[in-house]
C-alpha cells in the first residue's frame, strides 16, 4: 500500500518521527507513550495518572500531522 501511494520509507521510520516529534513539543510531550501504544508501567502511572484526555490527544494527533505532512511546501511528507 505504501508503494502505490508513492512512500518509500517502511512504517516504522514514520512511528519513530512521530514519537520524535511530539517529544519536542513543550505541551504535547506527555503524549508520547499513548501515541505509541505503551502500557503504564510505574504505581503511579497505573493507579494516578491514567489516560490524557482525548480532547487534547486528538489536538496533539492534528498538530502532529500538520508538522509532519503540511510543514514541507509540497505537502510531502518525508521521514527521517
Amino acid at each position: 500500500m505504501r508503494k502505490r501511494a508513492g512512500i518509500a520509507k517502511a512504517i516504522k521510520v514514520f512511528r519513530k518521527t512521530s514519537a520524535h516529534t511530539l517529544d519536542r513539543h513543550r505541551v504535547y510531550r506527555a503524549f508520547c507513550p499513548y501515541f505509541l501504544a505503551h502500557a503504564p508501567k510505574t504505581v503511579t502511572e497505573i493507579s494516578y495518572v491514567g489516560t490524557p484526555p482525548k480532547e487534547l490527544f486528538f489536538e496533539a494527533i492534528d498538530w502532529l500531522r500538520e508538522e509532519l505532512l503540511l510543514g514541507n511546501k509540497d505537502g510531502r511528507c518525508y521521514a527521517q
